[in-house]
């Protein structure tokens, strides 16, 4: 049986423009391969969205699944938005490494790496990123953020 997440998603992509679904499908199937075991995909926020299921971690602030990364297209991008790398310095400067080492410039916000071309993103330091926490250790780096806010 299909998931409604699934119908979702599928929906989400085929309504997108020829390049951006593209481009979004390679590194969707890249965020599946490197996903820990435990974070689920989802529909959320206008997104596809990796959480940890509101199952085993239902104190969530705003009782949805707690977020662990999502992939979008915005007007003029497509973006990564890797929570990780917002409350983990030493995610982050394996991020700009990866960049560095790539030869490509990166554009990111707070935990949005922003990219038109899939070519410009050094995707071998995504993934180490995307594998880097399993969901016991994610939940831990969230709540001890949550508790120093």
């Amino acid at each position: 049986m299909i998931s409604a997440h699934e119908v979702a998603i599928s929906t989400y992509l085929t309504a997108l423009p020829e390049q951006q679904r593209h481009v979004l499908s390679r590194v969707r199937e890249l965020m599946k391969a490197h996903l820990p075991t435990g974070f689920e995909e989802q529909f959320g926020f206008g997104m596809i969205c990796y959480v940890v299921p509101i199952a085993r971690h239902p104190t969530t602030y705003n009782k949805q699944p707690l977020m662990y990364l999502s992939l979008g297209a915005q007007k003029h991008h497509c973006a990564l938005y890797l929570m990780c790398a917002s409350v983990d310095r030493e995610a982050m400067a394996l991020l700009e490494a990866g960049f560095a080492r790539h030869g490509t410039r990166m554009d990111m916000g707070k935990a949005c790496v922003r990219f038109t071309n899939y070519e410009a993103v050094p995707w071998d330091a995504i993934a180490a990123l995307v594998a880097r926490y399993s969901v016991a250790e994610w939940i831990e780096i969230t709540e001890a953020a949550r508790a120093q806010r």
